[in-house]
């Protein structure tokens, strides 16, 4: 029995002393918060003790030897086991420790466990159930590495790694005041072994990677960075070269010198083709020190270059470039010192030295940029002076200081870009960018709605106010939002690609320019103390040189110079000669083309760079002047009342006035019944009791009326000032007062002490009634219109090709744009070689267009005759064949090149002094006019008589490219006949259409359409009778005020949204202006039945989808911009309709439609950058159905090369694998060959193959679809 125990005492020995390490992981250690990881002993261990110990304790177990457990001792351990006679003693009964009869593995209280703390912060192996209670854990039975709170991965905290839990992670976070990023400091479960997490801390050293080979003397090496060697399963020398003697490869040190990507500096490189250390001379001890016993020499510890005075100093020496300094590895050139050892690379100065377009010597630090313009830009001048500055032809450069070297990069062509600078003084360094030129949002700010105290919230735009008053009555006053830097347009357009306009062709710039064309009618009237004028600037040259500097703000419009400082005319016209632009004016615009120093583009804000963008010109609505009622009290009694009455019924009339170039004359509407109607008002109720006083007051009221209609049907009330007005009224009144007393019968004593006064009521009456007639001759109140027109057009070039060869001369590259601005005759050849030329095309016959009639245009149902080689007649289908009056007629003539072409009335004019353009300013072989000529009734003022037929002759010219015009006219002829009108006017082009929507849940629609003649028209829910309908229709009647459509109408009408369809009803009358004067009594014409107007109700509009959205994260590649593309989906709203939507990128409230839009798919193209976006989206169809919707996304950037996660070879091939989808390239020749120049590989997802040729040596790089290239990686035999 004894020799057994002794077996078994020996046989623990043993044990303990063989698996001292592994029972050393199961020691607690209270005071840890990170424990070491549980090692079980090996199943194989386990048993064999088992058995063993079992076998030689059999029978050795008695009653004294029994072993107990005991929960806590009364040194605080827990379920520690005792013999049996002991355990009492042993045991803290006064701390709750008892003694169970039952060894510990077989206590359930005891039983070993994972405790668990803290989610994961501590887990303790092999703990006492009741210990883990006691200390608030959490017990699990299973082992630590089964639980998923407990489970280890690689902690990224800085430059340290720990192989910890995540919790355990989080805690390290906190304590280190480091954030986990998901990035450089994170927490990665995927590492699963303590090594290799270790193995990764401070990826990014350099050192020397030894590829073992099977010959141990030819070891190859490759100088990178640690977490690289890791991928291609190197070992790993830190700080060390791959010359280095203790390491043992075959690269040799200090084989060449050479430069790196990325790198200021010039290097020494291994035979390996390894970098090595910085260039510090050839000789023996320059290379000893440089290669510094086979270890990194940094940056700060090699030579150094210069001073302060001299940063070459020591150019032929030292390979220690500073980018920062100044100076930069390259190629050696003129005036540099090569370096000693032959080597082809110097440092050199990287800043520039030039001469500036000023003619000053300028030098510029390396990477500084800067802005070349080749006018002056923006707008200058106040009110209205103010212009736009950028001249047609010129376009905005952006310079570059690039290693010693100035670039030029043009910004987009015509001003679409704008080159915009920005200068830190206390530096002296620039920064410059080609950014967009926001010009088309300053225009969509002018649509109706829109609030135009924006317009300078926006960078490119300006608020132009136009101001033509001098007081009074005058009202050509409105505010228009301009770029700040005007477009340049296509100088030469191809007309076949844009849409047709009420039939005619016109391109971009004619729509854009043709905003400013505008008229203001200047108004006289004759009157008691001399002529009253409204408007008289507008027949003036600042009324000419104010919208001048309009046109030239919208773009490349008006007349201007281009940047040669050539001036043209053709931009603009005006009817009348003498308020021309004039040579101090056309002086000052030649001295814009020459570029100012100082001048720089804005940036655009934050927003608005985030962002990359039908303007109604129509002019302020004329609000007459209250009547001035601060005289009625000065005229006293029944005077004071009739005046009253007078002015709010409209009996006073006002001078003719003009808003924005339409007439409105501020006459009464009120009708008056005449004395008629007074007489039985005081027959039905003028009893008895009604007295002479109320007599008086109803004569008063009828004497005032006649008085004011005479002033107003005789017109000589817009002659006298409203003073006289309201004296002659008072005196009607007066005069009707007295008649009325005596009419009434004015009785009694009251009556008999006045007896006198009929004779002098009667008397004044006569007077005041001779006043008006006497002015009525004099012509007091007749007034006299003069529409004055200012048109903008297109700017055009000087004609010819003398200025072709200009074209660069300013030292800034030529484009077409530029070429095309010097002369109609430029065109630029070899667009995109190195032999780009402006030239001046040659004129081949040397003669001006043959001009000739062209039938294509003309308006069905008229025709031409007598065509010749001197002109046509345009003949209609009246009796006399004239045109008809009120008819759009469209005609045109073809030449035989292209060209210009002008018409006038006047026989014999040349080329340049015509008035006008026949069918616009711009080169064509085809150009078409219209005519729309009113009855001759409407032309007497014009000085035409009604009764005689009316010739018409338009003398045309036309001139080429070269200059070269017409010397004889080429005449075009039509008539108008005399016939009265008797047609009542034609209705028609309703906008929204006939049969169109209204928008959900609209009250009420704004409604347009056309008569085809000067008209009143009314409007009723119901068909009835002209004179019966209750609404009256607002409709243009000037003869000024036509277009090609005929005459605008515009009414808002009531919507009833229960219904499915409103029915509105509308009739017109003719020849408004015989009320006015009508001296053969002819009839107005009105329509006896009506046009049924029909708005439908509408669906309501909805956006369905949004592309990109709903937080999606779009990743590219490492690029400056991204492009996407926007697109939005709708659904509902008007059948049929045409629905818009647009976008605000910069999320500011300011909006640009998209590019394609019209229908349900709307798609804008973006160039964005990397960030988060959210971009509200609105829509509208023609019916005025809205919805909105929000873009949310974000751009992320993917700039990392694919890694090779593992290489083998396989049945003779090199079978290669990536973490991503990549296309791959291998070199025999070394790892830093070009990857265009490698051999592919197959395969173009992870994995990759190119057959294996033992002898050699693979360089392998990997490239994504982001065009981000992987390092190289070396296989060769032996690797696998």
């Amino acid at each position: 029995m004894e020799s057994r125990k002794k077996v078994i005492v020996g046989f623990e020995v043993f044990l303990l002393v063989s698996f001292s390490v592994a029972f050393a992981y199961l020691i607690y250690q209270e005071n840890k918060s990170v424990l070491l990881p549980y090692v079980d002993e090996g199943k194989f261990i386990g048993k064999t003790r088992a058995v063993i110990l079992d076998h030689l304790g059999k029978n050795l177990v008695s009653a004294q030897e029994a072993m107990n457990t005991c929960t806590v001792d009364i040194n605080g351990r827990f379920c520690q086991e005792y013999i049996a006679s002991e355990c009492e003693e042993k045991c803290d009964v006064a701390n709750e420790g008892r003694c169970l009869p039952s060894r510990a593995e077989e206590t359930s209280l005891c039983k070993l466990g994972t405790c668990i703390t803290g989610d994961g912060l501590s887990c303790n192996p092999n703990t006492p159930k009741l210990r883990c209670d006691d200390i608030g854990g959490t017990w699990d039975e299973r082992g630590a590495g089964e639980i998923p709170q407990c489970q280890k991965g690689c902690c990224f905290i800085g430059s340290e790694n720990n192989f910890v839990t995540s919790a355990q992670c989080n805690s390290l976070s906190s304590s280190s005041g480091i954030i986990l990023d998901g990035e450089n400091n994170r927490f990665d479960p995927g590492i699963r072994s303590e090594l290799q997490c270790l193995l990764l801390a401070n990826p990014s050293s350099e050192g020397a990677c030894v590829l073992s080979s099977n010959i141990p003397e030819e070891n190859d090496c490759q100088f990178t960075i640690k977490s690289s060697c890791n991928t291609l399963g190197g070992d790993f020398y830190e700080g060390k070269l791959c010359s280095n003697s203790e390491i043992n490869t075959i690269c040799e040190k200090q084989s060449t010198t050479g430069i790196v990507d990325g790198k200021d500096e010039i290097y020494w490189f291994d035979s390996c083709g390894n970098k090595e250390n910085i260039y510090e001379g050839g000789s023996g001890v320059a290379r000893q020190r440089s290669w510094n016993n086979g270890s990194i020499l940094s940056k700060a510890e090699s030579c150094i270059l210069g001073d302060e005075r001299n940063p070459l100093k020591n150019q032929a020496s030292c390979g220690n470039c500073n980018y920062l300094d100044g100076t930069k590895a390259g190629l050696a050139q003129s005036g540099d010192t090569k370096n000693s050892d032959g080597g082809n690379y110097v440092c050199r100065d990287i800043r520039c030295s030039y001469t500036d377009q000023f003619g000053k010597r300028v030098t510029r630090e390396n990477g500084e940029a800067w802005c070349s313009y080749e006018s002056q830009i923006g707008t200058e001048g106040e009110g209205n002076e103010q212009r736009g500055l950028d001249v047609p032809g010129s376009s905005h450069y952006k310079n570059v200081c690039l290693n010693g070297e100035v670039r030029i990069e043009q910004c987009a062509s015509g001003r679409q870009q704008i080159c915009s600078e920005s200068r830190d003084e206390e530096i002296g360094f620039s920064s410059a960018a080609c950014r967009p030129n926001q010009w088309a949002r300053c225009f969509a700010l002018n649509q109706e709605g829109s609030d135009l105290s924006r317009c300078e919230d926006i960078t490119d735009c300006t608020l132009r106010n136009i101001d033509l008053t001098k007081g009074g009555n005058d009202n050509f006053k409105f505010s228009l939002c301009v770029p700040k830097y005007p477009p340049g347009f296509d100088l030469k357009p191809d007309l076949d690609v844009f849409g047709q306009i009420s039939g005619e062709v016109r391109s971009d710039a004619e729509i854009a320019c043709g905003l400013a064309s505008l008229k203001c009618t200047e108004v006289s009237v004759g009157g008691l103390g001399g002529t009253k004028r409204t408007n008289d600037l507008c027949h003036d040259k600042v009324f000419t040189e104010t919208l001048n500097n309009l046109c030239m703000s919208l773009g490349d419009c008006g007349g201007g110079a281009n940047i040669v400082g050539e001036y043209t005319d053709d931009g603009y016209s005006v009817n009348f000669e003498d308020i021309d632009l004039q040579q101090n004016y056309i002086s000052a615009l030649r001295k814009v083309a020459r570029a100012v120093e100082g001048q720089r583009g804005e940036p655009l804000s934050a927003d608005e760079i985030a962002s990359f963008y039908n303007v109604n010109t129509g002019s302020a609505d004329y609000k007459p002047e209250d009547a001035q009622l601060a005289l009625i009290g000065t005229v006293g009694g029944l005077a004071g009342i009739t005046l009253a009455y007078a002015v709010q019924a409209g009996w006073i009339s006002g001078a003719g006035s003009v808003a924005g170039g339409a007439e409105s004359i501020a006459a009464g509407a009120a009708e008056f019944a005449g004395p008629e109607a007074a007489d039985a008002f005081l027959a039905e109720h003028a009893g008895p009791g009604l007295g002479a006083y109320a007599g008086a007051a109803a004569g008063a009221l009828i004497g005032a009326a006649t008085v004011s209609l005479l002033l107003k049907y005789t017109g000589v009330g817009a002659g006298l000032s409203k003073e006289i007005q309201y004296a002659l009224i008072a005196g009607g009144a007066i005069a009707g007062a007295i008649a009325g007393w005596s009419l009434v019968g004015g009785t009694g004593a009251f009556a008999a002490g006045f007896s006198w006064v009929p004779v002098v009521g009667w008397v004044l009456g006569i007077l005041v009634i001779g006043f008006i007639g006497l002015g009525w001759l004099l012509g007091w109140g007749k007034k006299k219109e003069k529409e004055v027109v200012f048109t903008c057009k297109p700017w055009v070039p000087p004609s010819g090709g003398a200025d072709c060869g200009k074209c660069g001369d300013n030292g800034l590259p030529c484009n077409e744009y530029k070429c095309e601005s010097l002369g109609t005759a430029c065109e630029f050849l070899n667009e995109g070689t190195d032999a780009e030329i402006c030239v001046a095309v040659e004129d081949k016959d040397a003669g001006p267009p043959i001009i000739k009639s062209d039938r294509d245009p003309l308006t069905e149902g008229f025709d031409y005759t007598q065509e010749s080689n001197l002109g046509f007649n345009v003949i209609g289908n009246t009796s006399d064949g004239c045109l008809p009056a009120y008819t759009p007629v469209k005609f045109g003539i073809e030449i035989t090149e292209a060209g210009q072409c002008k018409y006038d009335i006047v026989q014999g004019k040349d080329f340049e002094t015509m008035s006008y353009d026949f069918g616009g300013n711009l080169f064509r072989m085809n150009h078409v006019m219209s005519v729309f000529m009113p009855a001759l009734s409407a032309l007497q003022e014009e000085g035409i008589n009604q009764d005689v037929r009316a010739d018409f002759n338009l003398f045309v010219r036309c001139k080429d490219r070269a200059g070269n015009a017409n010397e004889v006219d080429y005449n075009v002829r039509f008539c108008v006949s005399p016939e009265d009108d008797l047609t009542p006017p034609i209705i028609s082009r309703f906008s929204p259409a006939n049969g169109g929507f209204t928008a959900f849940g609209a009250t009420e629609r704004n409604v347009n359409f056309f008569v085809n003649e000067p008209s009143d028209c009314r409007w009723d829910s119901q068909d009835v009778d002209y004179d019966v309908m209750l609404n009256e229709v607002n409709c243009e009647q000037s003869a000024g005020s036509t277009t090609l459509l005929g005459y605008r109408c515009e009414v808002n009408v009531p919507v009833n949204s229960d219904l499915e369809e409103n029915k509105y009803y509308l009739r017109c009358k003719d020849q408004p202006y015989l009320e006015i004067s009508n001296p053969d009594g002819k009839t107005r014409n009105k329509n006896t039945q009506s046009v049924e107007y029909i708005l439908k109700k509408s669906n309501e509009l909805k956006i369905v989808s949004i592309s990109p959205g709903n937080d999606e994260t779009i990743t590219t590649g490492n690029v400056e911009y991204v492009g996407i593309e926007l697109s939005v989906q709708t659904e509902g709203g008007a059948e049929g309709a045409r629905r818009v939507c647009e976008y605000d990128s910069a999320n500011n409230g300011l909006f640009d439609e998209f590019f394609e839009t019209g229908g349900d798919i709307h798609k804008q193209n973006m160039n964005l950058i990397f960030r988060d976006y959210e971009i509200p989206i609105k829509c509208v169809d023609d019916a005025g159905n809205k919805a909105e919707g929000i873009s949310k996304f974000t751009i992320d950037i993917d700039n990392i090369g694919p890694i090779i996660t593992r290489f083998y070879k396989q049945d003779n091939e090199l079978k290669v694998i990536t973490h991503e989808n990549s296309v791959c390239a291998f070199s025999n020749l070394g790892r830093d060959f070009e990857f265009v120049n490698g051999t592919l590989m197959n395969g173009n997802e992870i994995a990759h193959s190119t057959s294996f040729e033992n002898s050699f040596t693979y360089y392998v790089k990997c490239k994504d679809g982001f065009e981000n290239i992987g390092g190289s990686v070396v296989i060769r035999e032996g690797f696998f």
